[in-house]
């Protein structure tokens, strides 16, 4: 089974994506984001069988969607159909169980990276690539694991190339 964990800006980026594409433009952290990333980033995500966020990863999110003003209701709607199991794109699980506080924790501290990423990059460390729009998160992911993906190389190398 293929898997693949996603980052909070690739996970706000499919959310405002599945909520109206032309919204990528007008919200704060997708704006840089062509509209058709949102395609591009479902053709990838396709890919994969399983697709998992933290709970942290979750979090973050949310609460980026909400501070959008007048469209926070209807890309919290969407994050909420995403999140459900019945859904096409649907993420298919949440992953916090075999992860430590204190394993969190001692990632967090040795890399000076916060509790999300930290806890991103132990799955990383079991395996499990991430598809992110961070470029340190990448790089420290990449080492620990093949087939991450750092998604704002990609969109840009699609602009360049077309």
């Amino acid at each position: 089974m293929k898997t693949i964990t996603l980052d909070t800006g690739v996970l706000v980026l499919l959310v405002v994506g599945a909520t109206k594409p032309n919204l990528i433009h007008s919200h704060k952290t997708t704006r840089l984001y062509p509209s058709d990333s949102y395609t591009w980033l479902c053709e990838i995500l396709a890919g994969y069988d399983e697709h998992i966020i933290t709970l942290g990863i979750l979090q973050e999110a949310s609460e980026i969607l909400s501070a959008n003003g007048r469209f926070a209701y209807h890309t919290l709607q969407a994050l909420d159909q995403i999140v459900d199991e019945d859904n096409v794109l649907s993420l298919t699980r949440f992953f916090e169980g075999r992860i430590g506080i204190d394993q969190v924790a001692r990632e967090g501290c040795s890399l000076q990276v916060d509790v999300v990423d930290a806890s991103a990059l132990l799955l990383v460390s079991s395996g499990i690539p991430i598809i992110t729009c961070n470029t340190r998160l990448y790089l420290e992911a990449s080492r620990r694991c093949n087939g991450c993906i750092d998604f704002s190389k990609h969109v840009l190398d699609i602009a360049l190339a077309g």
